[in-house]
C-alpha cells in the first residue's frame, strides 16, 4: 500500500492510479454503465423485430435474436476487464522501476558512512567564510565506490624495473620515508633483508640511506653534487629517507606517482622484476612508503629517547618552556627541536613550511594522496606489514626461489639507561606521557595531529581497498 500511496503523490491527474479500494471499482462500475445503456438498446431492438410481418416470433427466433444482441454486451465486458489488468499490470511495472532508480541513486552516492575523501572542500563556501572554519578534509563524509576502484588500482602489486643487461635494477624506483620513532627502522630492516634477498638470488641492487640526524653528512650530500654520498643515493633504486620531502629533486627523486601499466610487458617472474629499456627511465614512477604515528606517542617516544643526547635531562615542560622562549636551537640544536614541533607536516610537504598553517596542512594531504603509494600506522602494523606484502610483494616474508625470512622487527627501542637519574643512573620515564605532558604535545603538534587523521583515513581506505577490511 506503500508504494501504492507514493505513486498517487507523484503521478498526475491525468494519468491511471493504483488504490486497492479502487480497483472493485474499476472492475464493476464499468459493466453495470454499459448493461444499462445496452438494455435500452436490447428492447428497441426486440421491438423493432416484433412490428415484423411475423407478429409473434416462434420461441426459437426469440432465443437466437436474444443471442445476437447480447453478443456484443459480453465482448464490451470482456474488453473492459483487459484493460482493467493492463493498468494495474503497468502501474506495478512502474512502480517497480520508480523503486530500482531510487536504490542506484543511493548505492552511487554513498558507500559507507563515516569516513572521508581524504581532500574534501565543502561546496557551502560561503558558511565557511562567516564562520571563519577552513576546512581541507572533511571527516563525516562517505567515500565513494570511485574512491576505492582508483585506490586498487594504485595498489596492485609493484615490479621491480631491470635495465637492459637483465641483472641491474634501475635507479629511484623505490622511497621509504623515514619520521624517527615512527617504526621506521623496523621498516629500514625490512628493506635490508629484502634487497639482500634479492642480491643472493642474482640480482643488482643499489641500495642507500640518508639521514638527517647525521646533520654534516647530511649537508655535505646534499649540497656538493660530486660527492660519493650524493651520486650513490642518486643512482639508487631502493633507499630509505629521513628527511623532508622538499629535498628530494637534488638528488633527482623527483616526486612522481604515475600510472606505470606502460611497463607492464607480460615478463612477469617469481622475484617480481621486470627488463625494460634504459630509455624509459626517466619516466619511471617512483613508489613511496611511510608510516605515521599519533604525534603525542611518536613526540613522547622520541623524548624518551634521547632524553639527554638531546634535551639534556630537562623535563619535556622545560624543554617547551625553552623552546617557546626562543632558546631551543641554541641550548638542543636545531634537529632536536624540529622532532618535537609538528615534525611529520614537515617531512611530507614539498616546500619549507611558511605561510597560512591551512595551506600546509593541504599540501601535506595533497602528498598522502597523490605521492605514497601506501601509508602505514605504528599504531597498526600487522595491518601495514599485511599490506606491503600485497604491494610489493618482493619485500614479503618469503619469496619464491629464496629460503631467506624477512620479518617486520621491533628495533630502536629506547634505552634502558639515559644516565638521567642521580649518579648516571637511569631515569625510568613512562611508557606514556602524562595529561600535562601530552597536552603540551598536543598544542605543539597542531599540524600533525590534523596530517595524522588525514593518513589514519587513508590508512583504512586502503585496507578496503586490499580486501582486509569490509566498508561498514
Amino acid at each position: 500500500m506503500a508504494d501504492h500511496e507514493t505513486m498517487e503523490q507523484d503521478t498526475p491527474a491525468d494519468a491511471f492510479v493504483i488504490d486497492d479500494e479502487d480497483e472493485d471499482d474499476d472492475e464493476e462500475i464499468p459493466e453495470r454503465d454499459e448493461s444499462e445503456e445496452n438494455s435500452s438498446s436490447n428492447r428497441g431492438e426486440l421491438e423493432k423485430h416484433s412490428t415484423s410481418d411475423d407478429a409473434v416470433a416462434s420461441p426459437k427466433k426469440q432465443q437466437q435474436l436474444s443471442a445476437e444482441i447480447e453478443l456484443p454486451v459480453r465482448l464490451q465486458s470482456e474488453r473492459t476487464q483487459e484493460h482493467t489488468i493492463r493498468a494495474v499490470a503497468l502501474g506495478l511495472i512502474v512502480t517497480s522501476l520508480l523503486g530500482l532508480m531510487l536504490y542506484g541513486v543511493y548505492e552511487r552516492e554513498t558507500v559507507a558512512p563515516a569516513f572521508s575523501q581524504l581532500f574534501h572542500h565543502n561546496n557551502n563556501n560561503n558558511h565557511e567564510e562567516e564562520s571563519g572554519a577552513y576546512q581541507v578534509f572533511d571527516a563525516d563524509a562517505p567515500f565513494t565506490k570511485q574512491e576505492i576502484q582508483d585506490l586498487q588500482h594504485r595498489l596492485a602489486p609493484k615490479d621491480f624495473l631491470l635495465s637492459r643487461d637483465g641483472k641491474t635494477l634501475m635507479p629511484r624506483q623505490f622511497l621509504h620515508l623515514h619520521h624517527m620513532k615512527t617504526g621506521g627502522t623496523s621498516m629500514d630492516y625490512l628493506l635490508r633483508c629484502a634487497t639482500s634477498r634479492l642480491h643472493q638470488m642474482g640480482y643488482t641492487v643499489p641500495f642507500s640511506t640518508l639521514h638527517e640526524c647525521s646533520p654534516s653528512m647530511y649537508k655535505q650530500c646534499l649540497s656538493v653534487n660530486s660527492s660519493s654520498c650524493h651520486k650513490r643515493f642518486s643512482d639508487a633504486a631502493v633507499v630509505s629517507f629521513c628527511a623532508p620531502l622538499r629535498d628530494l629533486p637534488a638528488f633527482s627523486w623527483t616526486p612522481s606517482l604515475q600510472d606505470d601499466s606502460e611497463f607492464d610487458n607480460g615478463d612477469d617472474s617469481h622475484n617480481n622484476v621486470k627488463k625494460v629499456e634504459q630509455a624509459q627511465q626517466p619516466d619511471h614512477p617512483v613508489h613511496a612508503v611511510t608510516v605515521l604515528r599519533h604525534p603525542v606517542e611518536r613526540v613522547w617516544s622520541m623524548y624518551r629517547f634521547r632524553t639527554k643526547a638531546c634535551y639534556k635531562c630537562k623535563t619535556l615542560k622545560e624543554v617547551y618552556e625553552t623552546i617557546d622562549a626562543g632558546q631551543g636551537a641554541l641550548e638542543f640544536g636545531e634537529m632536536c627541536v624540529a622532532q618535537l614541533q609538528n615534525h611529520m607536516t614537515r617531512n611530507l610537504i614539498q616546500h619549507k613550511m611558511e605561510g597560512p598553517e591551512d595551506e600546509i596542512v593541504q599540501q601535506a594531504v595533497s602528498d598522502i594522496k597523490s605521492f605514497f603509494t601506501l601509508i602505514g600506522l605504528t599504531e597498526d602494523m600487522n595491518s601495514t606489514r599485511a599490506m606491503v606484502n600485497k604491494v610489493f610483494p618482493w619485500m614479503s616474508d618469503k619469496i619464491e626461489g629464496s629460503s631467506t625470512m624477512c620479518l617486520l622487527v621491533h628495533a630502536n627501542k629506547s634505552p634502558t639507561n639515559n644516565r638521567c637519574g642521580p649518579g648516571g643512573t637511569h631515569w625510568d620515564l613512562p611508557p606514556h606521557p602524562s595529561e600535562e605532558d601530552a597536552e603540551l604535545i598536543r598544542q605543539h603538534n597542531p599540524l600533525d595531529l590534523q596530517i595524522y587523521d588525514a593518513g589514519e583515513r587513508q590508512h583504512r581506505l586502503q585496507k578496503i581497498a586490499l580486501g582486509l577490511e569490509d566498508p561498514q
